[in-house]
């Protein structure tokens, strides 16, 4: 082999080789992405300390107004806090409606703290640690609440967001306890439990509560079975009051299924709830027909 051929092999393979420079590993720096902060709060009531995954607007430390607070069940890193916060988010860019505050409350036991005590008996033996929805709620409303009032700026707006086991508790805590919050938004929520027990008694407690100035907001998937029958008995009661009385609205969502329905149907009821006049979407949800 010809020297002068040596040398262009030499510098072929030298050529060929990764580069290592200063630049090439400054390329190669990441850093993390932050949507928000976690912290642990510690509940006397659960005897617990739960974590909370909490998204401030990105206005929130270069203005001085309240936002609306919205909080999430199944609000954990590897639940729903992220594909929310990002709806929330949308706020901002869009300016068609009001940016929010997002806390998400991560599970420890949602089939726990998501569910009343039972008398079926499939319930009890598909969900044993069944019945601390009572408890959780006593979490939220005497310990949870009054702390977010206190650390963040929060409007008189407050949003309570479920889907399925989460939307059976947030159907429930609109019945049972109204005044928690203003705004209800439950997706497809678990109505069958207990053998409907809830959404049967739905005209009893409506009659007794006082909803003034209380919105739900309702969606339901292509589901069939006791989840639809007992949607029905719910949507039947809050056809019999009388519409001064609350504000509900039913959006179904037919093309979509249980697991897939979620973002769909959050995404418009927070847009609904929260649109900001002349955005083309209703500034107070009205009662359906």
């Amino acid at each position: 082999m010809s020297r002068l051929m040596s040398l262009l092999l030499l510098v072929l393979f030298v050529g060929c080789q990764p580069q290592t420079t200063a630049t090439s590993e400054k390329s190669a720096a990441s850093e993390p992405i932050g949507i928000g902060h976690s912290l642990q709060f510690s509940s006397s009531v659960l005897s617990q300390q739960r974590t909370l995954n909490i998204y401030l607007p990105a206005s929130y430390h270069q203005q001085t107004q309240k936002y609306p607070l919205l909080v999430l069940l199944d609000g954990g890193l590897h639940e729903d806090f992220h594909h929310i916060t990002g709806i929330a988010q949308w706020a901002a860019l869009t300016g068609s409606y009001q940016e929010v505050i997002v806390v998400g409350i991560a599970n420890i036991d949602r089939k726990h703290d998501l569910t009343s005590p039972s008398d079926n008996e499939l319930d009890k033996k598909e969900l044993p640690t069944h019945g601390g929805a009572a408890k959780f709620r006593t979490f939220i409303s005497e310990e949870l609440l009054p702390w977010l009032q206190q650390q963040y700026r929060i409007s008189d707006r407050r949003l309570l967001l479920g889907e399925s086991l989460a939307g059976l508790f947030t159907t429930e805590t609109f019945l049972l306890q109204p005044e928690m919050f203003t705004d209800y938004i439950a997706i497809s929520p678990s109505l069958w439990w207990n053998d409907m027990k809830l959404s049967l008694d739905a005209k009893r407690h409506l009659q007794n509560g006082d909803y003034a100035n209380r919105r739900l907001w309702l969606a339901m998937a292509d589901e069939g079975g006791d989840m639809r029958t007992g949607y029905q008995h719910l949507i039947n009661a809050l056809k019999a009051m009388p519409a001064s009385t609350l504000h509900w609205q039913v959006t179904p969502f037919a093309d979509e299924k249980h697991n897939t329905i979620y973002h769909p149907a959050a995404t418009k009821a927070v847009r609904d709830l929260l649109a900001l006049q002349g955005t083309g979407h209703p500034a107070a949800v009205t009662t359906a027909n």
